[in-house]
């Protein structure tokens, strides 16, 4: 693992063991927020759902900048921009914002299962960061 990780001077045993953590808690916060996202799509609940989203994307994106998996972080941080333009400057909720946030989850799923060193990924996480431009 990056030797970044170790600024605290945790063991590689404690390194390899936040990074498990980590993978097991994505899991379930990802799981979250595709089920929050397919209610959103009824307009009753998609304020506080996106409230709820946005708040899971903060939390991957701290947890994941624990570990130092950058593009994780920064595309959640960039996600949780996204929603809070949506919330607090009025936008409504377009579906072409909705597919964003999907094909954002997804790709960070697969970021993080590759522990981000797959190049593929990372080349389709750079095309997506570019379309996340927020107005």
């Amino acid at each position: 693992m990056d030797n970044n990780v170790n600024e605290l001077n945790f063991t590689n045993e404690e390194i390899n063991e936040m990074i498990k953590i980590f993978i097991k808690q994505s899991e379930l916060t990802i799981q979250k927020i595709n089920n929050l996202l397919e209610k959103s799509i009824n307009p009753d609940n998609a304020k506080l759902n996106l409230i709820e989203i946005r708040r899971l994307f903060h939390t991957l994106a701290g947890d994941a900048a624990i570990i130092k998996f950058t593009y994780t972080s920064t595309l959640s941080r960039k996600i949780e921009e996204l929603i809070n333009n949506i919330l607090f400057k009025n936008n409504e909720l377009e579906p072409r914002y909705i597919n964003i946030i999907k094909e954002s989850t997804y790709l960070i799923e697969l970021l993080i299962k590759s522990f981000e060193k797959d190049s593929q990924i990372l080349s389709e996480w750079a095309k997506l960061y570019k379309k996340i431009i927020i107005k």
